[in-house]
């Protein structure tokens, strides 16, 4: 199987920033992401979008404010969002 196949990826407290965020949309098969204590902020996030399966988001970062979780959390191909902000 492909990496780009993968469904679930676990980058939690890693040192994963807005710039390895751009590489994500290639796992475009992912439907589960944790993000927990990486060090991402809303500029980050916008490349979210670009995985339509994605289902389940778990997100815990201090560098993201109300206009990161309004714009991308709010994307309404997500059936499921888990955020811890």
């Amino acid at each position: 199987m492909s990496s780009t196949n993968l469904t679930s990826l676990d980058l939690a407290d890693t040192d994963l920033t807005d710039i390895g965020m751009a590489s994500l949309p290639k796992f475009k098969y992912l439907v589960r992401l944790s993000l927990f204590y990486c060090n991402i902020t809303n500029n980050g996030l916008r490349h979210l979008s670009q995985i339509t399966d994605l289902e389940v988001l778990n997100l815990d970062s201090r560098e993201i404010g109300d206009e990161g979780k309004h714009a991308e959390l709010g994307n309404p191909k997500w059936s499921f969002v888990v955020a811890c902000l």
